[in-house]
C-alpha cells in the first residue's frame, strides 16, 4: 500500500511541475464586473494606438467567453514583484486565424509591489529536519529565502530553525545542497 503522504508530495510534484503553467506570463482579464478571471495571452502590442492584442478568453474546455465591442475588461498581471491591473477597451474582435481582440490601453496602470525580492519558481525535493525528517518539495527560491511545501501533518511554527537537504542533479552533475532556515510564515492550502 502506498503512502498517501507520498502520494500527496507526488501528486504536488506532477502538479507544480509545469513550471510553464505556473509562469506570470498570462494576462488575467475579467468581463465587465464579473468576478471570473481568465488567462489570456498576449500576442503583440501596437504601441502607436496603445493597443494590446490578446487571444480571446475561453473556459478551461476551449469555449469562448462572450465579449463584445466596447465592452470593459479589467486585466491584471503579476511580474515577480509587483501587481498591475488596469481596465481596457476591445476595440476589435477578431475570429481568424484564432481568437483575437485588440484592447485599447488607458493612460493610468495601477502599479503595486507584491514582494521585494523577485522569486524563481522551481520544483525541487527536499528533505526538511523540524527535528524530524519529512519530504518536501522547495517550490520558489528568492535571495531572501524560500517556499517549501510539505504534508499538512508535518508540524511547522513561526520562527522554527529547520534544516533543509535538497540533491538537485545539474548539467550531469550530482549537488548537495544543505540549508539552515527559519520558519517565517505558515500558509495552509489544500491544493
Amino acid at each position: 500500500m502506498k503512502d498517501p503522504r507520498r502520494v500527496a508530495l507526488e501528486t504536488l510534484i506532477r502538479d507544480y511541475g509545469d513550471i510553464g503553467a505556473r509562469s506570470r506570463l498570462g494576462l488575467l482579464v475579467s468581463p465587465g464586473d464579473s468576478k471570473a478571471n481568465y488567462k489570456v495571452d498576449v500576442v503583440g502590442v501596437i504601441r502607436q494606438k496603445r493597443f494590446l492584442v490578446l487571444t480571446a478568453p475561453a473556459t478551461d474546455d476551449g469555449s469562448l467567453i462572450a465579449v463584445s465591442k466596447g465592452q470593459t475588461l479589467v486585466c491584471r498581471w503579476f511580474s515577480a514583484t509587483t501587481a498591475f491591473q488596469f481596465r481596457a477597451t476591445i476595440v476589435r474582435i477578431l475570429f481568424e486565424p484564432i481568437p483575437l481582440l485588440h484592447v485599447e490601453l488607458p493612460e493610468v496602470i495601477e502599479r503595486q509591489t507584491v514582494r521585494g525580492e523577485p522569486r524563481a519558481l522551481a520544483t525541487l525535493r527536499a528533505l526538511i529536519n523540524a527535528p524530524l525528517a519529512a519530504e518536501s518539495v522547495l517550490v520558489d527560491i528568492s535571495i531572501s529565502g524560500a517556499r517549501i511545501a510539505v504534508n499538512e501533518d508535518v508540524p511547522l511554527k513561526k520562527s522554527q530553525a529547520i534544516e533543509l537537504l535538497a540533491r538537485p542533479h545539474l548539467l550531469h552533475r550530482d549537488y548537495e545542497l544543505t540549508l539552515h532556515c527559519r520558519v517565517t510564515g505558515n500558509t495552509a492550502n489544500n491544493d
